[in-house]
């Protein structure tokens, strides 16, 4: 075999070799030991990490000598974790309720199969503009005089109440095709009268009116109307179910909603449930309403004005309505109706002139003063500046252990001024300030004897018909002495 002398390469190899590792190794320790490729532009400076935070450090220096360090405002992070995990809970309809659609169940029936199938609207199409209720009509006002239950059951005082009663009539087929004209979906379409609201006005000596003022309402413990609360970040509904519990009881209670009880009645009268006048009644439509004002003050002059609050069916769903602010609120109130003609609270006392008093310029009159259910009369001799009406006993219906009536102290005080007394010819006339209405009255003797009211005040309770008696037995009459 034929060997050959080494070459240059081949006798220096392993000296390149190892030249050449140790210059990588050189580079690698000066390029990433000595010096790090990582740098970032920093005012125009190419700087690497130990070289950028000492500048940093330097620059917030000369930062804090020139002025305060204020502090960085709070960055607020969604709660995205949580919204998902609700939103995996909520079922596939959810987005669906929040857009305006129906409330779904999550799971639904065995047999739903077997059954009718399920409309589920997943779209409404465009918003809809809010329509405002329409208006009650054919208002009216009655009142009358009762004696209520006494408050506490630890109480035993009966109260007196001059009640107001005041009915309107409502077109629900008449709104709900407003609703459907203003592009309402079906379901969305149906009346739901959750409250039926009312104002009065008093009126004033000068025979202006005062302001509107509002008419409490008992019935309004009811149902409890809760407000849509939203999610500021996704604007989801947080109150669904409160929302869809206070839209059940809606639906349940209507009868005391549009026509609340007037509750029981000791004695007195009671508002009537029956409008005869347009053939109305109260127990064949859903469009009859009514309202009882229960603080009218006795004698004064009022008129009313009703409307009704519907249920917002997009309460909550801010999607399906042009404003979104209406979808916040429960209930949508409705035009106010026409005013009823003047009506004056049913008073608690009565005053007559019956004729001249045996003293020179002075009238007999005669009050009536509503107590414990029934009429109380008293006759008092008065004249200018005299003030109608004292503390007199009198007779009432009640009867002691020996069945004989009881006398107790009624105060027949009116309030009343006597201005003038005047006599022309068989008849007098009393000039008097009620402080009630404010105004200054002429009482006729003659108007007064002839008014059908104080008739109706003298007419005497039925009294109760007697024990009908035994027929006493006969004695016997002398013996017959006739002869045969």
């Amino acid at each position: 075999m034929e060997r050959h002398a080494p070459t240059l390469i081949e006798r220096h190899c392993e000296k390149l070799c190892l030249a050449t590792a140790v210059s990588l190794a050189g580079w690698l320790g000066w390029a990433y030991v000595a010096h790090t490729p990582n740098t970032v532009e920093h005012a125009g400076r190419r700087l690497g990490p130990g070289e950028l935070n000492s500048v940093i450090l330097c620059e917030a220096r000369a930062l804090e000598q020139h002025g305060p360090v204020v502090a960085p405002a709070p960055v607020e992070i969604p709660p995205l974790h949580r919204q998902l995990r609700r939103a995996q809970r909520e079922g596939i309809y959810a987005h669906d309720v929040d857009a305006g659609g129906p409330s779904l169940p999550h799971k639904l029936p065995l047999a739903t199969m077997f059954g009718r199938g399920h409309d589920i609207p997943l779209a409404l199409g465009d918003p809809v503009e809010m329509v405002t209720p329409l208006a009650p009509f054919d208002v009216r006002a009655t009142t009358g005089l009762a004696l209520l239950p006494p408050l506490a059951e630890s109480s035993d005082a009966a109260r007196v109440q001059s009640w107001v009663h005041v009915t309107a009539c409502y077109d629900s087929e008449a709104q709900r095709v407003a609703l459907e004209a203003a592009g309402y979906p079906r379901y969305a379409s149906r009346v739901h009268i959750a409250a039926v609201e009312a104002q009065r006005q008093q009126l004033c000596p000068d025979d202006t009116w005062l302001e509107w003022r509002d008419i409490r309402r008992p019935e309004e413990e009811i149902v409890a109307l809760p407000a849509a609360a939203f999610d500021d970040d996704t604007g989801r509904v947080l109150n669904r179910a409160a929302l869809n519990e206070a839209y059940a009881a809606v639906k349940a209670a209507r009868e005391a909603l549009c026509r609340p009880p007037f509750g029981e009645v000791l004695a007195g009268s009671a508002p009537s449930a029956e409008r005869t006048e347009t053939g109305v009644f109260a127990d064949v439509p859903v469009s009859s309403i009514w309202i009882h004002d229960r603080d009218a003050e006795p004698g004064r002059t009022y008129r009313y004005r009703v409307r009704v609050r519907l249920w917002n069916r997009f309460v909550g769903r801010p999607r399906a309505v042009v404003n979104a602010a209406d979808a916040r609120a429960t209930t949508i109130a409705g035009h106010w109706s026409e005013p009823t003609p003047p009506i004056t609270a049913a008073p608690r006392r009565h005053v007559f002139l019956i004729g001249p008093a045996r003293a020179d310029d002075a009238a007999m009159v005669e009050v009536w003063k509503w107590r414990g259910g029934q009429w109380l009369r008293k006759t008092f001799a008065v004249a200018a500046g005299d003030t109608i009406g004292a503390v007199r006993s009198v007779r009432t219906d009640r009867r002691d252990e020996k069945g004989r009536p009881v006398r107790e102290q009624v105060d027949f005080g009116t309030g009343i001024s006597v201005l003038d007394v005047r006599a022309a010819g068989p008849a007098m006339t009393l000039v008097c300030h009620d402080p009630v209405t404010g105004r200054v009255v002429e009482r006729s003797q003659h108007a007064d004897l002839a008014n059908p009211l104080r008739k109706t005040l003298r007419q005497p309770a039925a009294k109760s018909a007697p024990a009908e008696k035994k027929p006493a037995p006969r004695r016997p009459g002398p013996p017959d002495r006739r002869r045969p």
